[in-house]
């Protein structure tokens, strides 16, 4: 995987984080609601110049290496919007999990949902998967919004299936599509 892949839609670009996007990036996460921020992976959740910049950095060694694809979300007009993550969730089938965070100035304009739609076929046929999930917070009307919107039907709900960062369980709605 070369770590200069683009895709596009008809308002967004999707590309491999740059550090010229760490100022943006940082604005975007301190943005975010405590909440917003609970749900993040800890490594998307940094805000000091050097942790992004290192994020960044880990990302294109995973993209070489064909283990986890970071997409920064920008608009055409490069405005940095959020990010959105695929990463393997069970190589041997193969699954991917898709994650995704936006600015809370962007929230709410369907991005997010053109973003992950955009991924979907890429992921079925460039990654060759048998299954795609997201992973939300049930009470997160936004999320569970994205998936219903995007295709994902609901599996389940874990009980108490997801520790955030500062330790506390929450329930875990799973939502998946199949090749």
């Amino acid at each position: 995987m070369q770590p200069d892949f683009t895709l596009s839609t008809a308002r967004l670009t999707l590309c491999m984080p740059t550090p010229a996007m760490i100022p943006a990036w940082q604005a975007a996460i301190g943005g975010l609601s405590t909440a917003q921020k609970a749900w993040l992976p800890v490594e998307l959740r940094f805000e000091s110049t050097e942790d992004v910049q290192q994020l960044i950095y880990t990302q294109m060694a995973f993209w070489v290496r064909g283990e986890d694809f970071m997409f920064a979300i920008t608009h055409h007009n490069g405005g940095f919007l959020g990010a959105v993550q695929v990463h393997a969730q069970d190589i041997r089938l193969p699954a991917y999990e898709i994650g995704y965070f936006l600015g809370q100035e962007h929230q709410g304009q369907g991005y997010t949902a053109e973003a992950v739609n955009a991924l979907i076929p890429w992921i079925f046929t460039t990654l060759a998967a048998k299954r795609i999930i997201i992973a939300t917070d049930p009470a997160n009307a936004a999320s569970t919004n994205i998936a219903k919107t995007c295709g994902f039907s609901l599996e389940g709900t874990h009980k108490l299936g997801r520790q955030l960062a500062d330790g506390h369980l929450v329930d875990n709605a799973i939502w998946a599509r199949t090749a």
